[in-house]
């Protein structure tokens, strides 16, 4: 079978490297070429792959009116439907999302438009949001997680090891990452007689009128000298963060609903880091097992949870021992583009009922 893993720049944190790992998994079962719609910011990590660079919609169109491909994996790049409608495209064509946003608003405008197969998303919250309020329930949706490079998790070493422990959080400055939940956890654990420091780990994103009230409630509730911002973080950058955490006795917090997968928070749990999460969305799902979780509203139980994780006790310990071990057992990368591989080919392979 021959596959085209159709990529577009990537609009979630650690997508690049996965998508890596999906597509060398792919190219040893079968004819693969990735195709890319626009640069792509980690291309060196599909080294030794067939690698088709499209500039514009019509090449795209071009290509698949002249060549045979059996299947199209697309992942999060709307702008490919209309050339490959155009195009005439007959092969199965299978849709993987990841940003819950945009993507799903083409999707949903291109209801019973384009001649879709199924879907790949990285949670049951993501596959109802593609379900129920989509409309695509007729469809398979197939649940593939990220997956974790263990082993190069494991030799993450920290360069520098904190004076204390650290609540590590993860996001950017638009609201839905709920920066401020995290800058209020910190300051109720730091009045409540903990000396910690917060790192804010962000994406890039950068609006001066947001940060500048980011710094202001910083100054107020008294962090100033315990709060560090560090942007961008590139994803091959976390796992030392998370070790950093982990070696001095702190946790990683998390304070959105809507990722579409915590990847950052499973990184953490596999460096040995605790994780303290939201009792909701697709954070529940991934981490249970994993995580201390508390009601979204409830900031007072999360103080409480983050107080827990912090220090060297054997609570602690074993709950990071726990934590670690399932993390190996559901998330392990080979086992994740393993099942990556099957569920495509469960798609692509599936009768068509006149139904549909």
């Amino acid at each position: 079978m021959r596959t085209l893993l159709l990529l577009n720049s990537p609009q979630v944190r650690a997508l690049d490297g996965e998508m890596a790992r999906r597509a060398h998994a792919l190219a040893g079962e079968g004819q693969v070429e990735v195709g890319f719609l626009a640069g792509w910011s980690s291309e060196a990590l599909f080294e030794g792959m067939a690698v088709r660079r499209f500039e514009s919609g019509e090449a795209l169109r071009a290509f698949l009116g002249a060549e045979r491909v059996d299947a199209i994996v697309a992942c999060d790049v709307p702008g490919a439907f209309g050339a490959i409608q155009g195009a005439r495209y007959q092969g199965a064509l299978i849709v993987e999302v990841h940003e819950i946003g945009p993507s799903l608003a083409t999707l949903w405008e291109m209801r019973g438009q384009a001649a879709i197969d199924g879907f790949i998303v990285p949670s049951q919250q993501a596959a109802e949001i593609v379900r129920l309020e989509l409309g695509y329930d007729a469809l398979p949706v197939e649940v593939v997680p990220y997956g974790v490079d263990i082993a190069a998790l494991e030799r993450s070493r920290p360069e520098v090891l904190p004076e204390r422990p650290v609540i590590l959080w993860a996001g950017g400055e638009a609201e839905r990452h709920n920066w401020r939940g995290a800058l209020e956890i910190a300051a109720r654990v730091r009045s409540g007689g903990k000396d910690v420091e917060l790192w804010m780990l962000g994406d890039g994103e950068r609006e001066d009128a947001t940060f500048q009230q980011m710094l202001a409630l910083v100054a107020r509730d008294d962090l100033a000298d315990r709060c560090r911002w560090v942007a961008p973080t590139r994803p091959e950058e976390m796992a030392h963060y998370c070790a950093a955490a982990a070696a001095a006795g702190g946790c990683h917090l998390v304070t959105a609903l809507d990722a579409p997968f915590p990847v950052t928070a499973v990184e953490a749990a596999a460096c040995g880091c605790p994780v303290v999460a939201p009792q909701g969305g697709a954070c529940a799902e991934a981490l249970e097992g994993l995580a201390g979780l508390y009601p979204p509203t409830d900031l007072r139980h999360a103080v409480g949870l983050v107080e827990r994780a912090l220090g060297d006790t054997a609570e602690r310990r074993e709950a990071v021992e726990s934590a670690r071990a399932a993390v190996m057992e559901r998330y392990d990368a080979g086992k994740v583009a393993e099942s990556y591989g099957r569920a495509i080919r469960r798609i692509a392979e599936r009768p068509v009922s006149t139904a549909e």
